[in-house]
């Protein structure tokens, strides 16, 4: 059975060995991480500070490729509220 999502933005879902099916209508988190690395090479930002909830969702941000792109430019910081 197909499914779309109109909010589901979870790189997971983009596995198309698990979710053959699943198909959305907005772009992956994955799309917006990619952006945010690029601003911060962009102005030679030294110093980052990635802020998430402790949630399922906020844990998953945290362990995003995207947030080890920035630790890979020797930036530093990471908060949990």
């Amino acid at each position: 059975m197909l499914q779309v999502s109109f909010f589901s933005t979870s790189p997971a879902l983009s596995s198309e060995d698990r979710f053959p099916f699943f198909m959305r209508t907005i772009p992956s988190d994955k799309n917006q991480a990619e952006a945010m690395v690029e601003l911060v090479k962009l102005f030679n930002w030294t110093y980052v500070a990635g802020v998430y909830e402790e949630s399922s969702y906020g844990q998953m941000v945290s362990d995003c490729r995207w947030w080890w792109a920035l630790v890979s430019f020797r930036l530093r910081c990471s908060a949990t509220v």
